[in-house]
């Protein structure tokens, strides 16, 4: 699965969501479960960012995966969870 037709450098990604992106990337490349992982968490970041620079990068994380699995037509939908990014599988775009 290529994302060469997408391109994330209009959310404006920093750091964080750029790791975070680099890593559900190859997780999908890779046929992992993607619904399995948290990722962008307070834990993780938390001694190099404030929160609410991790909150700003989740927000560009989350929208910028839903565009792609928009984009991409795969069936998930980013969103925070607690304090970290979570994707979830949803009905929408699964194949019969």
């Amino acid at each position: 699965m290529s994302n060469e037709e997408f391109s994330t450098y209009k959310y404006g990604f920093f750091l964080i969501a750029s790791v975070e992106w680099d890593r559900i990337m190859e997780e999908l490349d890779g046929g992992e479960d993607i619904t399995k992982g948290s990722y962008a968490e307070y834990l993780e970041f938390e001694y190099e960012y404030s929160h609410n620079e991790i909150d700003e990068e989740q927000e560009k994380l989350i929208r910028a995966l839903n565009d792609y699995f928009e984009f991409k037509k795969l069936p998930y939908h980013a969103e925070i969870w607690i304090d970290e990014v979570r994707i979830k599988e949803v009905e929408k775009w699964k194949k019969s």
